[in-house]
C-alpha cells in the first residue's frame, strides 16, 4: 500500500566524537535529502577521554558550519564535556529526544545517505506506527544478490540494524538496558538457538557485553526485540552506506563485508506491506552475521562448565 501523506516528520539524530571527515560527509548528505526542510535535527558530540584533541575541536567545528547552512527546520547541537561512550550517549540521546516527539530517525557519524532516506523512514515511520509488531525501521541493508528477485520496496528481518535507523517512543521505552534476565538466558540453549535465528553472533555479542567485554546499546536493542518477537523493516535497496569501516571508529574494524552500494534516490513513494518472512532472507542473514557453528557450541559449553564449576 503506498504512504504518500506524512503527518508527522520524525526529528533527525546524529552522534559525534573524534571523526570530522565522516561526520562533514553525513550531515552533508543529510541536508541533500527531500524534505529536510521538514524536520528538525540534534547533534550529540560525546567529550574527551582525557583531554581534548585537535580532531575533537574539529568535530565543533563541522558542527557550528553546519548550522549555518543546513537545510533543516531547526538545528541543534550538544556539545559533552565528559566522555560518555558510544552507548551510552545514544541511550541518552535517544531518550531525549524521543520523549518529546515520540519518534526518532538516528544516524552516527559515518554513515552516507541517499537523497530519499528520510522519506523512506518518514513514510515507514507513518505506515506502521500502530503495527506493534514492528520494531524499527532500518536505511541499511547488506549486500546480497538475493534482494534482486524481490519485487517489492521492503522486507522483513527479526533483526534490528543500528546503522540508519528509526522507531518510535512506545517501543524504544519497554527495553531493559541491564539486561535483568541474562542469567536465565546464558545456559539457556532453547533460547540462544532462538535468538541466533538472525546471525549467530547475537547471543556472543550479547555474553560479551554483560561481561563488559564490548559496550554496545544495539546487542541490548536487538535482544529485546527477539525476546519480544518483533520484526524490523529493511529497504530492498540500501539507502545508507556505511564508511566507518576503515578502523576509524569507536569499534574499529577494517573490512568491506558490509559494504553496499546505496539507492540512486530517485524513489519517492514507497510501497509498504504486512509483515511478511521469507526463509531465504533468514538464512541470508545468517550467513552475513554469523559465526560458525562450531563457534556457537563452544561458546556454550564454556558457559555451561563455567556454571559447574569445572573451568573458571
Amino acid at each position: 500500500m503506498k504512504n504518500q501523506n506524512i503527518k508527522q516528520y520524525a526529528p533527525v539524530v546524529v552522534f559525534a566524537y573524534n571523526r570530522p571527515n565522516h561526520l562533514r560527509d553525513t550531515l552533508e548528505a543529510l541536508n541533500k535529502c527531500y524534505n529536510a526542510e521538514e524536520s528538525n535535527i540534534y547533534i550529540f558530540c560525546d567529550g574527551p577521554k582525557t583531554i581534548v584533541t585537535p580532531e575533537m575541536i574539529e568535530v565543533q567545528k563541522v558542527v557550528k558550519e553546519f548550522e549555518i547552512k543546513s537545510r533543516f527546520n531547526m538545528t541543534k547541537s550538544y556539545i559533552s564535556e565528559v566522555n560518555k561512550g558510544l552507548a551510552s550517549s545514544v541511550i541518552e540521546g535517544v531518550t531525549s529526544i524521543i520523549e518529546e516527539y515520540g519518534r526518532v530517525i538516528v544516524l552516527e557519524d559515518d554513515l552516507i545517505c541517499s537523497p530519499n532516506f528520510l522519506l523512506f523512514m518518514n513514510q515507514a515511520l507513518e505506515y506502521y506506527c500502530d503495527n506493534e509488531q514492528i520494531w524499527s525501521i532500518s536505511g541499511y541493508i547488506f549486500r546480497t544478490n538475493l534482494v534482486k528477485t524481490i519485487e517489492k520496496d521492503v522486507l522483513f528481518m527479526g533483526r534490528a540494524s543500528s546503522w540508519g535507523w528509526a522507531t518510535w517512543e512506545n517501543r524504544w521505552k519497554t527495553i531493559d538496558w541491564e539486561v535483568k534476565d541474562y542469567n536465565h538466558f546464558k545456559y539457556n540453549i532453547i533460547k540462544r538457538v532462538k535468538f541466533a535465528k538472525w546471525g549467530r553472533d547475537l547471543p556472543i555479542m550479547l555474553d560479551q557485553q554483560v561481561n563488559a567485554n564490548i559496550n554496545s546499546w544495539a546487542i541490548r536493542w536487538v535482544y529485546e526485540q527477539s525476546k519480544q518477537n518483533k520484526y524490523s523493516v529493511y529497504p530492498v535497496k540500501s539507502l545508507i552506506e556505511n564508511k566507518g569501516a576503515d578502523g576509524s571508529g569507536e569499534h574499529k574494524s577494517n573490512t568491506d563485508a558490509f559494504s553496499t552500494v546505496i539507492d540512486n534516490g530517485d524513489k519517492k513513494f514507497f510501497e509498504f506491506e504486512e509483515p511478511y518472512l521469507e526463509k531465504s532472507i533468514e538464512k541470508a542473514c545468517r550467513k552475513q552475521y554469523g559465526f560458525s557453528t562450531e563457534v556457537f557450541v563452544k561458546v556454550f559449553l564454556k558457559n555451561l562448565l563455567i556454571r559447574l564449576g569445572v573451568i573458571k
